[in-house]
């Protein structure tokens, strides 16, 4: 893994040390036996992140995929770019930005037995990332979808860093948990089908957690294997002021009525609710956000508490490692 984080190295340079030629030429690999996968990148007013996105899926060491973009109501001229400087790409406009629910545009029409999901900033972190992961599902038919590490080279910060104490199992094929990473994760095309994609009255924020919880329902983990490695290349462009903070806050709370019974919605929401509210201490500038998602949370989870099935006692108590990542600093 690339560790420098010093100001004066671009994307660019973090990307050629890392393998990538970055010239428009795709990699060479011989290995036709391997099935068709679509790569499916969500973006939304990112144009300059995204062109650098595309050029390194571009050049993807894998015999066959299909990349699909969806562009969740641009207004910065990323469709006149895609369209004249990536032809190959499967272009999906929509008319405004539908948050989370833009990534089942591509979801649901992959052709592939993997989808590949990344975002505008976030790439595989070298040409045979995907392959290996490929490979990797070839040979254990019982993992159902896989993430790798989430680590930003511009700051040295590795996202997924101590994930491994908010396991519920840990085995050969890595740790299971309520881990899964929007902007680098494969999916077994099947049982995404099955499970039913994203929920598109989650806006943004705690997306992942909830379609977790939709996998864990169907008996599917969610593996993370620090074998492999997701490139982010964090950009904060398009992005409203207190925007993150309120949808986060108001979809976790949304995201714990839908999934547990209202015996234990009520302790679990007012114990995250008061993590929050603490954390405005040391981040002042939360504030707002925090507080706009807690009455909104509130406000909606009602239509959540009516959503069926509910998580069993059984596998209530199967998470108690994640209580503790729910409540982390």
């Amino acid at each position: 893994m690339i560790t420098t984080h010093a100001t004066s190295i671009s994307a660019e340079d973090i990307l050629k040390a890392a393998g990538w030629r970055l010239d428009g030429t795709s990699s060479t690999f011989h290995n036709n036996a391997l099935p068709l996968i679509t790569i499916g990148i969500i973006s939304y007013n990112r144009c300059e992140p995204l062109r650098l996105t595309l050029r390194v899926l571009h050049e993807v060491c894998y015999p066959q995929c299909e990349i699909i973009l969806v562009d969740n109501g641009s207004t910065d001229g990323t469709e006149r770019m895609v369209l004249k400087e990536f032809p190959n790409v499967k272009f999906i406009r929509l008319e405004r930005n539908t948050g989370t629910a833009g990534r089942n545009s591509f979801l649901k029409i992959a052709h592939g037995k993997y989808i590949f999901c990344y975002d505008d900033d976030t790439v595989p972190a070298t040409p045979e990332t995907i392959v290996r992961m490929v490979e990797f599902m070839e040979r254990h038919p019982d993992v159902a979808v896989l993430c790798g590490n989430y680590y930003q080279p511009l700051t040295g910060l590795e996202e997924t860093a101590g994930w491994e104490k908010f396991a519920q199992r840990s085995s050969e094929k890595g740790i299971e948990g309520i881990f899964l990473v929007e902007g680098g994760v494969c999916f077994r095309t099947k049982v995404l089908k099955e499970v039913g994609y994203y929920d598109e009255m989650n806006m943004w924020g705690a997306e992942g957690s909830d379609l977790s919880f939709e996998l864990l329902k169907k008996g599917y983990p969610v593996h993370v294997n620090r074998s492999f490695t997701t490139l982010h290349f964090k950009h904060w462009g398009g992005r409203g002021k207190h925007r993150d903070t309120n949808w986060k806050t108001q979809n976790m709370i949304c995201m714990l009525a839908k999934h547990f019974p209202l015996w234990a919605f009520i302790p679990l929401s007012l114990g995250y609710v008061l993590r929050r509210i603490i954390g405005i201490i040391i981040r002042p500038q939360t504030a707002v956000g925090v507080l706009k998602g807690v009455v909104k949370g509130f406000v909606r989870s009602g239509e959540f508490l009516k959503r069926n099935p509910k998580l069993t006692l059984k596998q209530m108590v199967f998470l108690k490692r994640w209580y503790i990542m729910l409540y982390r600093w």
